[in-house]
């Protein structure tokens, strides 16, 4: 997490973190070899999925 001089609110820290458990999701979603995914809705394999995880992440 990134270190700064003014106070930090607990959302700011929840959002920080949350935001930093996505990038390891990507991560680890980006080092696996592509599947089908019948328990994600939406999204028909891991690749689909990360690519929508990534699209997010740059918002």
């Amino acid at each position: 997490m990134k270190t700064s001089t003014q106070p930090v609110t607990p959302s700011q820290l929840k959002a920080e973190a949350q935001a930093e458990l996505l990038k390891a999701c990507l991560t680890a979603l980006n080092e696996i070899p592509n599947h089908a995914l019948n328990v994600v809705p939406g999204f028909r394999c891991t690749y689909a999925l990360a690519a929508a995880l990534s699209d997010y992440l740059k918002r």
